[in-house]
């Protein structure tokens, strides 16, 4: 209780600092952030729901889809951000970061996307010990949940946030681009949501 009511009041003060965006009455208007720069990385609501939705196999016939059929399960449908944050804090770093989570809270909340639930996976690189890595992944991980469950009305039920710290790299942690690469958040669907 401690614990999320210290990331509350940090989304609260990150939300005091900036302007507030005017948008459909959904919960509270999201903070607007500047959108000047960076916007060739920014992954957006359409491309959240792109690589979240089902995808069925395609055939012509039915008798090539039931033998071309793989046995085994298909990975999950995930969308890889970096989302940053200020060293050791759960507060975004900057616009690029707010205008990120905006983005997910807008595919998230919408109505291609409403019959699923999610997980969102916090992950940072090797520098600091591991216990204080992997707290510090699950605190972004339920800031992140709590930013999109209060300014997008998404229900706490369909969001399960998890911290992995640095147990899951993508890239080698020797280098600056290999940590930066490693400090990230994952939304991946899990189910549906009934």
């Amino acid at each position: 209780m401690v614990k999320a009511a210290k990331i509350l009041i940090t989304i609260l003060l990150l939300a005091a600092t900036v302007a507030f965006s005017i948008r459909p009455a959904r919960g509270e208007d999201p903070p607007a952030a500047d959108t000047a720069g960076e916007a060739d990385e920014l992954i957006t609501r359409d491309q959240f729901i792109d690589m979240l939705r089902i995808r069925a196999p395609q055939s012509d016939y039915p008798e090539k889809r039931l033998r071309s059929m793989n046995t085994e399960k298909p990975p999950p449908a995930q969308v890889t951000v970096n989302i940053l944050f200020k060293v050791g804090s759960t507060e975004p770093a900057g616009d690029f970061s707010i205008r990120q989570i905006q983005e997910a809270g807008e595919a998230l909340s919408s109505d291609a996307l409403a019959g699923h639930r999610f997980q969102i996976a916090g992950h940072t690189d090797n520098t600091g010990s591991k216990d204080a890595n992997l707290k510090l992944s699950r605190e972004r991980a339920e800031a992140v949940k709590t930013f999109l469950v209060k300014f997008y009305g998404i229900s706490p039920e369909r969001l399960v946030a998890r911290g992995y710290g640095e147990t899951q790299p993508v890239a080698s942690n020797k280098t600056e681009e290999g940590r930066a690469m490693n400090r990230r958040v994952v939304f991946t669907r899990l189910d549906e949501y009934k």
